[in-house]
């Protein structure tokens, strides 16, 4: 069974922001949106990203702004296969931006969601191979250094299936740190709430405690749960009595709903889930070692794991795929270049042609957007492409009061490399009789440089002279 097609996600009005062309919306909710993005460079280069947004209604409260911005803050440095990238972070027509990796498959949730669907229970290796990545990425983040060798360890604070997503690769990704916070500090907001998904925090959490690692290892707990079981571990609302079920109720072990689950596993999940932060593991590493050592062999490849996205979710990644192929065929790729065949020799530019790509053949963009650049719309959740013309109708906003959020640059720690002063007088040329007396001047230098040849020519010219004297 195919999952919900990415079409039923497109937005009505297509936009542009900076140099990102927005195909259609993926997501939205809470705080942010999410939308599939176009970036088109020099020489044909296109990347697909993910630009993350605030929503309209909530540009305007500073705490969310700032939030934002310690999600770019924090996520731009981290570099780790589980974790998604952080590309860049800009501000265009009074919308703050986060421009990031595009994972091409499905969040935990979502699967979660197809499994029951389709009346089939979710695959146990599945669960330990996304349980067991995302336990890596979050040692990462707790034992994070950055660039100048400083220890900053982070907590995620979110960790739900929501924010697990798994490639068709079978690569699971990390992401959203928006509410992620340094080790130590409180749990609580400046209004004195607690920030986190409902039935995923931990006791501590909830309390508004200082937080270290071992609160997203109980977060991760209740995911892997539910994955094991198929059901909601904290289910009961409204979400006051969720709280406190987390806090009070009896958590029952995982083969209690599923006998497949071996006794192993069991103690694993239920130490992970122990209300006492004392008596978890100590680590994310450690969790994620004891699960390989209790899972065995039923822990599931990445190409097992990668071929269970591609049965519920083809659907989507072909849909995408076509999104992407029509925009190529029906853009002016050569939009955001410049003149490049005085770089390019003539096999280059037959190979670039080879890639669709038409260099030089167009002078420079005047503006960001072509009166006749399509974009993209949705009619009854078919694609279809518009005019750019229809984006220029509305007036440019004013500049967005978040800009006065936006941190000062800290001054670098890297020394300035002193380059040499270009040389300002220049010899003249010479005439060729001086450039023969140099070269010749040259020649006997390197003559006399050589300790035996000049020792041979000496005694050479001492016989010479002794030959002469007696001939004499």
């Amino acid at each position: 069974m195919d999952s919900k097609p990415l079409a039923e996600f497109l937005p009505g009005e297509p936009m542009a922001l900076g140099k990102y062309e927005i195909l259609c919306r993926l997501s939205s909710g809470g705080m942010s949106e999410i939308f599939l993005a176009y970036q088109r460079g020099i020489g044909g280069f296109r990347k697909i990203v993910a630009l993350k947004t605030i929503l309209p209604d909530t540009r305007g409260h500073e705490e969310i702004v700032r939030m934002f911005l310690n999600e770019a803050r924090l996520s731009a440095e981290f570099s780790h296969p589980n974790i998604v990238q952080v590309y860049d972070l800009g501000i265009e027509n009074d919308m703050l931006f986060l421009a990031m990796e595009y994972v091409q498959g499905c969040n935990v949730l979502e699967m979660v969601r197809a499994c029951h669907a389709s009346q089939q229970k979710i695959p146990m290796g599945f669960s330990l191979a996304i349980a067991r990545d995302t336990a890596l990425a979050l040692f990462y983040a707790h034992t994070f250094v950055d660039m100048r060798h400083r220890k900053r360890p982070i907590i995620h604070r979110d960790v739900a299936g929501k924010n697990i997503m798994v490639t068709h690769e079978g690569i699971t990704k990390l992401l959203d740190f928006g509410i992620a916070k340094m080790e130590g500090t409180s749990s609580y907001t400046f209004a004195g709430t607690v920030k986190g998904t409902t039935g995923y925090m931990s006791p501590e959490q909830l309390l508004g405690l200082p937080l270290d690692g071992r609160s997203d290892i109980f977060s991760l707990g209740i995911v892997i749960h539910e994955c094991l079981t198929g059901l909601r571990l904290f289910h009961e609302t409204p979400p006051e009595k969720k709280k406190t079920a987390v806090l009070d109720n009896t958590i029952q072990p995982p083969s209690s709903l599923n006998p497949k689950i071996p006794s192993a596993l069991d103690e694993v999940v239920m130490k992970a889930l122990k209300r006492s932060p004392e008596h978890r593991f100590q680590t994310a590493l450690e969790f994620a070692r004891a699960l390989e050592e209790a899972a065995g062999e039923h822990i599931w490849r990445a190409e097992q794991v990668g071929a269970l996205v591609s049965q519920h979710f083809s659907q989507r990644r072909e849909q995408t795929r076509k999104l992407i192929e029509e925009v190529q065929t029906r853009l002016n790729e050569t939009t955001g270049q410049i003149q490049i065949d005085a770089f390019l020799s003539e096999e280059e530019e037959e190979e670039a042609l080879l890639y669709g790509d038409t260099p030089g053949d167009n002078p420079p963009e005047q503006s960001a957007l072509k009166e006749d650049s399509p974009s993209l719309e949705t009619e009854n959740d078919t694609l279809s492409l518009i005019p750019s013309a229809k984006l220029q109708q509305n007036p440019p906003l004013t500049p967005s009061p978040v800009a006065h959020f936006l941190p000062t640059p800290e001054r670098s720690a890297l020394i300035p490399i002193q380059l040499p002063l270009p040389q300002k007088n220049v010899a003249p040329k010479s005439s060729p009789h001086v450039q023969t007396t140099n070269t010749f001047l040259q020649l006997l230098s390197s003559l006399l440089s050589n300790r035996k040849l000049v020792l041979i020519v000496l005694l050479l010219l001492i016989l010479f002279l002794v030959v002469l004297f007696f001939l004499i």
